[in-house]
């Protein structure tokens, strides 16, 4: 990963390049947390369709969410505090890239 220095590049240039590594590291994760909720289900014998179906659009955003998959995403994120933090985290970390790409051309 490239950082920014003092004299080093923008962070028009900077922040898109960290970006790549850190959602390929949060997209790691998101599987790997989504495979142990499962498994911890799975080993009380408790119902993982809802899970199952909410798996796909976990990693995705709000608005690439089809309105049908939605009710199940928010009813895992509900039943699933760890996974519902992690999705919290990834929209702030979006918007936190969004407002520097729009600081950047305002500069």
């Amino acid at each position: 990963m490239r950082w920014t220095t003092r004299n080093g590049p923008s962070c028009a240039t900077t922040i898109p390049t960290a970006s790549i590594g850190v959602m390929a590291g949060y997209a790691r994760e998101v599987r790997r947390t989504t495979q142990d909720e499962l498994a911890q289900l799975k080993a009380k014998g408790a119902d993982v369709s809802m899970l199952q179906a909410a798996k796909r659009w976990l990693h995705r955003d709000d608005d690439r969410v089809p309105a049908a998959a939605r009710p199940n995403l928010m009813q895992a994120r509900a039943a699933h505090p760890a996974l519902d933090k992690m999705a919290t985290m990834r929209e702030e970390l979006r918007q936190l890239w969004v407002n520097a790409k729009y600081c950047s051309f305002m500069a």
